[in-house]
């Protein structure tokens, strides 16, 4: 295999300097350089020089501070495991992954088989390594919540992230840092394939296309025109060096490095470990979808070509003896539960949901704003423990300097973080579920609370205000209510799969079989998980357990109001903005009533001259009075209290 590294044309020229001073001959890493880490799950895993010296810059070692599931250790206390521990872990899962190829390849040399391809070469297998090594390298402090869950800002694989940790020099050791960018120039540069390096790729840029997210346009396909990075994604796309579809697929899809490490690493750490099954390994293959026509005495190296695709192998089905390979479909579909479960019963508790919606608000009360776009560089060096921290001390500085309503959003913040590094963990008074909405009410919600593609932060903005102009409207301290809305995206099964010789992701290959009313391999299976995916769409409306507890003890219809003004803004609210207000009206005279009954006398309802026209925002003596987005009038819009306007 070293002659597969002696594509790039530096690779054998003694540029090299030992520790002596004197030049040597580079010769491609092996066995008797690598280095070993003892991991849960995993065993002994072992790693290139090459790959030290990445796991060794400060970029990396952040990860050992980040928690792999963010706030699910709250409720699963064993659930304290790093993104560091998964990402060493898919590096071993990988190589198995590049092995099981291998092996398969032989088989198909040894049947003379004439479509067969070529396994992964040298150079493919050390950028698939690295891939897999970095492909969570974007992740921040509670990375999934505030990316995914809360939107405040891009993710962590797009390229504005990846920017930015592969050129910080600052990682707070207290002296510059040489980037991660030029360490994995130097450490990769002579494996580099020619033509990609006449094509104007870095190894860097190699593993930013391997691993990254790519732009998309309003219909969710790839933005070339958005891309910074167009010209080096399509050279690599041509390449047959390293071969993008089956590098990328190994790394980072449905089933993949990342999915085999982190089923069941963090299984094990909640508590629920299963039993690894090494079955599907026996049917991953590469494969290409033209039947390219090669001699059978061509040389293994050039069965390859730049549209080869990672496959699993399912056998076929037509014919008089068929063949589908039974047990490799249900190792899939067992893989796929159980990524299901994980989201059901961990990623998507309740109580999680409620950490992460408290510590959302309390970052946006901090850096709303254009001030959110600064927060992946203020995140950068924290671990979870330590966000909570800063943004703790960061706002009692506020505190004691500002005043108004910046003084304000920063009490909020010291009112939510307390209570969230104490896990007094707001409970859940109100929970709405798809299947209780009116027709389309699902889509406008989601639109005004966590709109696809946003990371402006207008999800968590009016999920912020309608929080604040609860707590106003029914006089509650501010940063008590937090909301959250977890639109799941269904988990497609994208992997690959041959079956009858011809490629096809299974999921397209099921959606096919429907279409054409014949039989699938899933029994209906993916389709009943992507619904139950869907399912897992849930509107929360959560208060701080002593504000709870003192409203169901000293006022229980104040709650029961509450609950009904939440039902009128987000279950059924009215069709039309007029019967909006009537309603909103109806709710302010319940509430002025309940309150004089309890002997406050301070409260009243606003005269009629003093209310606009019915519908029309910010119009007549109205103009000025605070509204929910979407432009509800708040119900303290048609009372006042002594000294009130």
């Amino acid at each position: 295999m070293a002659n597969n590294a002696g594509q790039n044309s530096k690779a054998n020229s003694p540029d090299n300097d030992d520790e002596l001073g004197r030049q040597t001959t580079w010769k491609p890493s092996g066995p008797e350089d690598r280095q070993e880490f003892f991991l849960p799950v995993s065993g002994f895993v072992w790693f290139y020089p090459e790959e030290m010296r990445v796991i060794d810059h400060p970029a990396f070692q952040r990860l050992s501070k980040i928690n792999q599931l963010g706030q699910a250790y709250q409720v699963f206390r064993g659930a304290t495991h790093k993104r560091l521990e998964h990402v060493l872990g898919a590096v071993d899962v990988v190589q198995q992954m590049i092995n099981a190829i291998a092996v398969n390849a032989g088989k198909a040399v040894a049947k003379k088989q004439a479509d067969r391809r070529d396994k992964l070469s040298l150079i493919e297998e050390r950028f698939v390594r690295l891939g897999a090594l970095l492909h969570d390298i974007g992740h921040l402090a509670s990375g999934h919540t505030l990316e995914d869950e809360l939107c405040l800002f891009g993710k962590h694989d797009e390229d504005e992230r990846l920017d930015l940790v592969f050129n910080e020099v600052d990682w707070g050791t207290g002296a510059q840092t040489e980037r991660l960018a030029a360490v994995i120039d130097r450490a990769y540069g002579h494996y580099m394939p020619e033509d990609l390096r006449k094509g104007g790729l870095t190894p860097t840029d190699v593993i930013r296309l391997l691993i990254r997210k790519k732009p998309k346009d309003a219909k969710g396909d790839y933005d070339g025109k958005a891309d910074r990075f167009s010209k080096q994604q399509l050279t690599l796309s041509r390449s047959a060096s390293i071969r993008l579809d089956v590098c990328t697929n190994l790394i980072g899809n449905t089933l993949c490095a990342d999915l085999l490490d982190y089923i069941h690493r963090d299984w094990y750490h909640v508590g629920k470990p299963f039993e690894r099954e090494d079955r599907i390994y026996q049917y991953m293959e590469i494969r290409n979808p033209k039947r390219i026509a090669i001699s059978d005495d061509a040389q293994e190296s050039h069965r390859r070509d730049h549209s080869d695709f990672f496959v699993l192998n399912l056998g076929y089905n037509i014919g008089h003896s068929p063949k589908i390979r039974t047990d490799g479909i249900t190792a899939i579909l067992s893989l796929l539960e159980k990524r299901y479960e994980l989201a059901e019963t961990v990623l998507y508790h309740k109580t999680k949901l409620a950490a992460g919606a408290m510590l959302g608000r309390a970052l946006f009360e901090l850096w709303s704003g254009s001030d959110a776009r600064r927060l992946p560089k203020i995140l950068l060096n924290l671990s979870d423990e330590q966000l909570i921290d800063h943004a703790l001390d960061h706002a009692t500085e506020i505190t004691a300097k500002e005043s108004g309503e910046r003084k304000n959003s920063a009490d909020a913040a010291i009112y939510l973080l307390s209570k969230l590094k104490s896990r007094s963990l707001y409970r859940s008074f109100h929970t709405i579920r798809h299947w209780d909405l009116p027709a389309g009410q699902k889509t406008k919600l989601t639109t005004q609370f966590a709109p696809k593609g946003d990371y402006s932060g207008s999800g968590a903005a009016n999920r912020n205000a309608a929080a604040r102009e609860l707590e106003q409207d029914f006089e509650l301290p501010r940063g008590s209510i937090v909301i959250s809305l977890t639109d799941v995206k269904a988990k497609i099964a994208e992997v690959q799969i041959l079956v009858n010789n011809e490629i096809n992701t299974f999921a397209g290959y099921e959606k096919r079989m429907v279409e054409e009313d014949k039989r699938g391999l899933s029994g209906g299976h993916l389709e009943a998980q992507v619904q139950r995916f869907s399912d897992l769409w849930r509107c929360d409306f959560f208060i701080a357990k002593d504000v709870l507890a003192e409203l169901e003890e000293k006022a229980p219809n104040k709650l029961q109001l509450l609950r009904a003004v939440i039902k009128e803004l987000y279950v059924s609210p009215s069709l039309d903005a007029t019967d909006t207000d009537l309603a909103m009206e109806r709710f302010a005279q319940s509430y002025v009533m309940q309150e004089n009954r309890m002997g406050r006398n301070n409260i009243q309802l606003r005269p009629p001259h003093l209310v606009a026209a019915r519908g029309v925002e910010g119009t007549g003596a109205d103009a000025g009075q605070p509204h929910y987005p979407g432009g509800a009038r708040a119900i303290r819009s048609f009372w006042i209290t002594d000294g009130s306007k």
